[in-house]
């Protein structure tokens, strides 16, 4: 049993150790730019180890960028000494962006990863849809697709973080959450007929 757990670590640590090297290179170089042998070197791991992980790049970027929303999901998790609001869910994806800014950045910017900005508003859209609306559309007086309105919302949410990383993370992260719901929150009662 020992043996498994520390084989399942080294596992781990060699999963962690690929994504921290590409990671690293798409800062340094841009998505395009990087081999597998250049995630190799920087990784000081064997080609070998590397496809007997991934296939390619694009499988590693692919779990690499789940590992990014798993951890920004734990990062927006409601704080257990207050309850969690639309403003308070907002303002720590700002501060999740500004802790990784080079990186979201570099992903964000021309030459990066293809169809991250989709994937990344498909991603967001579920967790407000989940997080978010769920009680707006449980007062909702009309008919409204809540799967729409969402990827709306990640939409709106997503322009604002990539506008803030090209202004050097200017408002702070508090009002730019802040913001974001400032310019969302009236369509939203507007949409589901619920009066302020």
């Amino acid at each position: 049993m020992k043996e498994k757990r520390d084989s399942d670590r080294r596992v781990q640590r060699t999963l962690q150790m690929l994504s921290d090297a590409l990671f690293a290179l798409i800062v340094e170089r841009g998505y395009d730019a990087i081999t597998v042998q250049d995630i190799t070197e920087q990784a000081n791991i064997g080609r070998a180890t590397f496809y007997l992980h991934y296939h390619d790049k694009e499988q590693l970027l692919e779990a690499s960028i789940l590992g990014i929303f798993d951890e920004l999901t734990k990062h927006i998790g409601p704080a257990q000494d207050s309850p969690a609001t639309e403003q308070s869910l907002s303002i720590r994806v700002f501060q999740h962006v500004a802790e990784r800014h080079k990186l979201y950045h570099a992903l964000f910017q021309e030459g990066g990863p293809p169809s991250i900005v989709i994937r990344m508003q498909k991603w967001l859209a579920s967790l407000i849809q989940h997080r978010v609306l769920r009680s707006h559309i449980e007062q909702s007086t009309r008919e409204v697709d809540a799967e729409l309105l969402a990827m709306h919302c990640a939409g709106s949410l997503l322009a604002l973080v990539i506008w803030w990383l090209d202004h050097d993370l200017t408002p702070t992260a508090e009002q730019m959450g802040y913001l974001f719901w400032q310019l969302v929150a009236p369509g939203i009662s507007d949409v589901c007929g619920i009066k302020k």
